[in-house]
């Protein structure tokens, strides 16, 4: 999931098989109150049962979804 920045051609990162943007905030919180995002741009990421990672940082969900998957 991104929250206010889009992932530049998501079919190309190994193992991302798919990828949900909101383009602010407010979105994200109305939809997903309980992933308690609290700033913008965030990026997490999901395996088939939890959250894996939140981060801030896009070259750094990246980088996660390049060495896990």
């Amino acid at each position: 999931m991104a929250v206010g920045e889009e992932i530049d051609h998501p079919e190309e990162i190994m193992g991302l098989k798919q990828v949900r943007y909101f383009s602010s905030l407010e979105e994200v919180k109305n939809q997903y109150p309980d992933l308690k995002v609290e700033g913008s741009p965030f990026f997490i990421i999901f395996n088939d049962k939890e959250v894996v990672l939140r981060t801030s940082e896009l070259n750094k969900a990246i980088r996660f979804v390049e060495e896990n998957y």
